[in-house]
């Protein structure tokens, strides 16, 4: 059976416990990065878990899990991948203009 894309996956699960379990214990969200980072917990996971147990929004959790130390390579390799997409739809969406031709009509 195929999982239901909303629901949590063990692993997710697991991290927000995880970082649960260190707020309590007082520990900073930089230190929770950090800890989450260090036990091999991927960046999506890290900010599910800030956001589920700090209560931040998307934007928030993403700022400040990208900014921290230990994921900025791979925020700024996404970021560049990100923008790569971007520019190419832009072109894309430049030639079909150009061409002239109406490919798909939506209403």
């Amino acid at each position: 059976m195929l999982k239901m894309i909303n629901e949590p996956t063990q692993e997710r699960l697991l991290a927000e416990r995880r970082a649960s379990d260190l707020k309590r214990s007082r520990k900073s969200v930089d230190e929770i990065i950090q800890i989450l980072h260090d036990e091999g917990i991927n960046i999506l996971h890290t900010i599910l878990s800030l956001r589920s147990v700090f209560g931040f929004d998307a934007r928030e959790a993403k700022e400040k899990v990208s900014s921290h130390a230990v994921w900025q390579e791979v925020a700024e390799q996404a970021d560049v991948l990100h923008n790569e997409i971007i520019e190419q739809m832009k072109q894309e969406s430049r030639a079909s203009e150009v061409s002239g031709r109406v490919e798909k009509l939506t209403m």
